[in-house]
């Protein structure tokens, strides 16, 4: 019996948005530092993280006049606890901070709205920290967008399931998925670099039709094949797509050794494929569910 390790990282909220209009970028704030050191590294990380198109510095002046502006500055604001506060008053969508303690920089990367604390990463590289930045936000906003491809008022409901919410290290992992109605099933295991693997339809299953009420087992006692749970640990994401006629979501290449295929596109090209075939669809006649598991060490 092979395995296939799961290799995803990062949760996803389920949410449902009246449109399907895709997030372009996230509007970030870096806190002012405390120290000289401190700032010099935040210049630094400020000209990495412009460079992404996924991401939207808030101008340092801008978050000077503000603080000026509101007397803010007197009031203790520029703490993590408080820098919701000032991100709300510059729309920024998430903060940064950054501080050092000897050789270590630590950069933390939190939600301006709920002040969650969603990465941190302490290491002697600002360089090498930059990268792990922007590969998580734009990976970050990558689910997101994925997370908006939902028809509310569409006539399909699909319900999406693993064994366990929580896996151990090398503990079996299963999904079912069904549907309230005779349609085409598509299964999309979203990995942390972007790509993407087709579960369903694959080579045990090769006609993504299924009837209503079917239980499809992924994978199935019979097909050879069991997921695993496996580093990296964290929350994976999987999503299922529902629709009335078949879709052609886009173009995939057989995994060697495993039933299942992967796409030629990734990130934000599969991004629009996928809403260019559903904007062109009757909303009654496709769907998606996505869920998260997480595999702990």
């Amino acid at each position: 019996m092979k395995k296939i390790f799961l290799t995803l990282l990062l949760a996803v909220t389920t949410i449902y948005p009246q449109s399907n209009d895709l997030k372009e970028n996230y509007r970030i704030l870096i806190l002012p530092s405390k120290d000289a050191k401190s700032e010099v590294l935040r210049d630094e990380l400020t000209s990495a993280l412009s460079a992404s198109s996924k991401i939207q510095m808030i101008d340092r002046d801008k978050i000077s006049a503000t603080l000026k502006e509101m007397t803010l500055a007197q009031q203790g604001v520029l703490d993590e606890a408080s820098a919701p506060k000032i991100g709300k008053l510059v729309s920024a969508n998430k903060f940064i901070s950054i501080s050092t303690n000897a050789n270590k920089i630590t950069i933390k990367f939190s939600d301006v709205e709920t002040a969650k604390l969603e990465w941190s990463r302490t290491d002697k590289n600002v360089n090498t920290l930059s990268k792990e930045l922007i590969e998580f936000i734009e990976h970050k906003l990558f689910l997101h967008n994925m997370a908006l491809m939902k028809s509310p008022d569409s006539d399909y409901k699909v319900t999406l399931k693993s064994s366990k919410q929580k896996y151990k290290n090398n503990e079996e992992i299963q999904f079912t998925v069904s549907m309230n109605k005779d349609g085409h099933l598509y299964l999309l295991l979203l990995q942390s670099n972007g790509e993407i693997i087709t579960l369903f339809p694959n080579d045990d299953h090769p006609n993504s039709f299924v009837k209503a009420k079917e239980m499809i087992l992924i994978p199935d006692k019979n097909s050879g094949f069991t997921f695993a749970a496996g580093e990296p640990f964290g929350v994976d994401v999987v999503k299922a797509i529902v629709s009335k006629d078949e879709l052609k979501l886009f173009k995939t290449k057989k995994i060697e050794g495993a039933p299942f295929s992967q796409s030629e596109v990734s990130g934000e090209d599969a991004l629009r494929g996928i809403k260019k075939i559903t904007t062109g669809t009757n909303p009654k006649n496709w769907n998606s569910s996505e869920i998260s598991v997480e595999i702990v060490e």
